[in-house]
């Protein structure tokens, strides 16, 4: 059995530009399909309910190979605090996004939450104080222009439920950057371990506090996915279920392993192959095709993403920093930059005496 690997070790590998692309497509996959199948479900059954199936589907097998291949360190904890607020966050704004789901094409959905890092941008100057150049602010303001051409509000297209994927990407970044400050306490492997453990807590907890307040919820409400009672399970749908938890395991861990890997300048183009596949799921299993508006809204967001990631490579190699990265793509630094001997350093991370 492996040993326990001590804290100090975790993160410290070499960036790996081969494994982070793998990791990265591999990631995206498993969430076009994870999302696909739970606008499918999300017709019939409890959002809450779906989360849960897919947790507890996922989780065991998953927590059985890691102590087989890992050892006891897949499970050690560092900061408990960091997994109840990541778990909690992440809850509530994916939660939000499945709520969309049911309501909405899945391809202005998904387009909507790729506006992470767009939101991280904003995030990192307001909370960070991270100076924002005049390109970045141009990508900025792009991406926001693009989301209010997706949404046109004040018009009869606009829709409430289009807001929801918003918020679940200010989640996504607020969880990725508490991430990045964590990095190097917490493994890959616990990390998506834990993340999916919270789920499962908070759906079935979720689920016994709004049965109690709303027995009775209104079928047409916004909210009508999370709060309806469970369903029963039709077994046919099994095969469905298990592709739901085998997707939205593998899928957070390629992720957390694509953001420790890869440079950004490399990775960025791959993450956004989700916007596309997306598109085309929705159009093949939903007979969804996104109108003149949505596809000029798709355009500026997934381009202004783009800039967002090349911007912040142009940015690090002119400040002479150890080489980028995704984590500072979708994760701009939250700690201040320490000078350790260059001896605890992988070779990658090495700075001049």
């Amino acid at each position: 059995m492996p040993d326990q690997k001590p804290p100090d070790q975790v993160g410290t590998s070499q960036d790996r530009i081969g494994i982070g692309i793998l990791a990265v497509e591999t990631g995206v996959l498993a969430f076009v399909m994870q999302d696909l199948v739970m606008k499918l479900l999300g017709a019939d059954l409890s959002v809450w309910q779906l989360q849960v199936i897919r947790s507890s589907i996922g989780l065991v097998p998953f927590m059985i190979g890691a102590y087989l291949f890992v050892g006891k360190s897949a499970f050690v904890i560092h900061n408990w605090k960091l997994h109840l607020f990541r778990g909690s966050v992440g809850f509530t704004g994916y939660s939000a996004f499945y709520i969309a789901l049911v309501h909405m094409p899945a391809a202005q959905a998904g387009t909507l939450f790729y506006t992470g890092p767009i939101m991280i941008t904003v995030l990192s100057a307001l909370l960070l104080k991270e100076k924002l150049g005049v390109y970045r602010i141009g990508a900025v303001l792009t991406g926001f222009t693009g989301i209010l051409v997706m949404l046109r509000p004040g018009t009869l297209e606009f829709s409430v439920a289009s807001l929801l994927p918003l918020y679940c990407a200010f989640a996504y970044a607020v969880c990725m950057i508490v991430v990045r400050k964590y990095r190097h306490t917490e493994t890959s492997i616990g990390l998506a371990i834990y993340i999916n453990v919270s789920y499962l807590i908070y759906a079935s907890i979720g689920t016994l506090i709004v049965l109690w307040l709303f027995p009775d919820p209104s079928v047409d409400g916004l909210f009508y996915p999370v709060l309806r009672p469970w369903g029963v399970i039709d077994y046919s749908n099994w095969p469905m279920f298990l592709c739901l938890g085998i997707a939205g395991f593998s899928g957070h861990l390629a992720m957390t392993i694509a953001y420790k890997s890869a440079p950004a300048s490399i990775i960025a183009p791959f993450d956004y192959t989700y916007v596309a596949l997306i598109v085309i799921g929705g159009f093949v299993f939903f007979d969804e095709i996104p109108d003149l508006y949505s596809f000029i809204g798709i355009a500026m967001i997934v381009g202004s993403g783009l800039f967002i990631g090349y911007r912040e490579s142009v940015r690090a190699r002119r400040e002479n920093r150890r080489k980028l990265t995704a984590n500072r793509v979708a994760l701009p630094s939250t700690l201040p930059h320490t000078k350790r001997p260059n001896v605890e350093r992988a070779p990658s991370e090495q700075l001049p005496d």
